[in-house]
């Protein structure tokens, strides 16, 4: 006996749909000169007092790797890892991983 699908539209193409050619931005980037996730990101190197080894490792990845590692993108990670645990680079470059 065959068994049900669960989701039995997860193989069906939908009608209409476009693939992106670019990714799309944070919701909170700003259009002008300044963007919100650079604030972002500044204001998460500095509250956490990471290092420069590290700010530059997290600087390489792609915006939506660095907003899932800050805790910006809805996951389990938070923002603010000072009081909280005893080494926050070391938390940043595990995350990374």
């Amino acid at each position: 006996r065959e068994k049900p699908l669960l989701r039995p539209w997860a193989g069906i193409a939908r009608k209409n749909f476009k693939e992106r050619s670019v990714p799309l931005k944070p919701r909170n980037v700003a259009d002008n000169d300044g963007s919100s996730h650079e604030h972002d990101f500044q204001e998460f190197c500095s509250t956490n007092e990471l290092s420069d080894r590290v700010i530059g490792t997290l600087q390489s990845l792609h915006w939506r790797e660095q907003r899932q590692i800050m805790g910006l993108d809805g996951s389990k990670n938070s923002f603010r890892l000072t009081g909280v645990v005893r080494d926050p680079n070391a938390v940043v470059m595990s995350r990374i991983k």
